[in-house]
């Protein structure tokens, strides 16, 4: 009896430890084909509100844009949290190549739902839809 009452504990603990894991930033370097930084802004931004993030900064002379998705967190008041997408157009858009960095940071404390690598994947296949 002792011995199913531990392989119970144990049991519940694991799945507390399993259910407390934190959802974690992902960044990913893309090379792309762009023949302009405003080609690559506009292609960014359409593909921002497109994959819905709501674009909230756009940086034309650095190649930066800062959108959010809002979530409600429950048990949390106040402003709803937000994922911050953040992206960085490097590189020499003279020979039609540049490197697209996306990275996604979660809100503290968010444990489940659509991970931020599937989210940087659905941008980057809409970017290279609007790049076009």
């Amino acid at each position: 009896m002792m011995q199913k009452v531990k392989l119970v504990i144990c049991w519940m603990a694991l799945l507390a430890l399993i259910s407390c894991a934190f959802v974690q930033p992902a960044r990913r370097v893309q090379s792309v084909s762009i023949t302009s930084l405003d080609n690559a802004i506009r292609a960014a931004t359409k593909a921002a509100r497109e994959t819905d993030w709501i674009v909230k900064t756009t940086d034309k002379e650095n190649g930066y844009i800062l959108a959010e998705r809002e979530i409600r967190v429950y048990g949390r008041p106040g402003r709803p949290d937000a994922y911050k997408l953040e992206i960085d157009i490097e590189g020499s858009l003279s020979s039609g190549k540049t490197d697209l960095t996306v990275k996604i940071t979660p809100p503290p404390g968010i444990a489940g739902g659509e991970s931020p690598e599937d989210m940087i994947t659905k941008f980057l296949k809409a970017f290279e839809k609007h790049s076009k």
